[in-house]
Formats: structure tokens, sequence, C-alpha cells
């Protein structure tokens, strides 16, 4: 069985030690990966535990560089509050310096505030199912 660990880069967890103790704690373990939660701007209405939500791969690199063997995971990046290129070239640098050890997930989002249009980096035109066809050029 493969069993990952939720990295609580949020709320009064979401702190350089429990962070660095909790990934050390779950590869000493033998879990197979921890994984962040994302969200770059959060309405103030959430409630806590999400209210201060940290970014969610510079914990991923940062814990890439002390770590050896456990995966490194985004729990659903939200891709439309983000510049693609920049997150494909972050996330190749994460991949690159840990070894192959990052797994990436992107979505987009589910927070109707998230999703308004001044806070959306690019528009998807038309869905696609990646699995089954390819991107027109």
């Amino acid at each position: 069985m493969i069993i990952g660990v939720n990295l609580p880069n949020y709320s009064s967890l979401g702190y350089r030690d429990s962070i660095i103790a909790i990934a050390h704690a779950a590869e000493a373990l033998g879990y197979a990966s921890v994984w962040t939660n994302d969200h770059v701007l959060l309405p103030t209405s959430r409630p806590e535990p999400f209210g201060n939500v940290l970014e969610s791969l510079t914990p991923l690199s940062y814990l890439a560089a002390s770590t050896s063997r456990i995966r490194l995971g985004t729990g659903i990046l939200v891709l439309p509050q983000r510049d693609p290129l920049l997150v494909a070239k972050q996330a190749a640098t994460i991949s690159h310096l840990s070894g192959g050890r990052l797994v990436l997930a992107v979505g987009v989002g589910y927070i109707k505030k998230e999703l308004q249009p001044g806070r959306m980096r690019c528009q998807f035109r038309q869905r696609r199912d990646t699995q089954s066809e390819e991107w027109p050029n």
C-alpha cells in the first residue's frame, strides 16, 4: 500500500520547524510522499485552518534539500492563478534538484472568488481530455 501525508503548509503548523519535522518523520516512517495545499489568494471569509496558506511550491523546494527519498507533491496547484510557463519552470527545477521526486498535480480551483477574472492568470477556452485527445498546435 502506498500512503502519503498532507504537509500542513497552513495554519499554526505552517512554519519552518513543523514542516521540516513532519516531512522528516514521514520519510523516517516509510511514507511514500508529502503533499502541500495550494491557494494563492483565499477570500477572508474562509475559516481556519486555511486563513494562512503558504505558497505551495516553495516548501517543496525547501524540503527537496533536506529529504532524500520521499516524493514531494502538490495537492492540486490552482493553475489559473499562476503563470503556466513559470509553474512549468519551477516544477522542472524542483524535480531536477530533488532527483525527480516532484509530483505535480494541477487543477482550476473550486472557490468561486478565486476564479474571478481579475485573479486568473490564464484563461481556458474549452475542456480537453488529455488522456484521449492531443492538444491542437
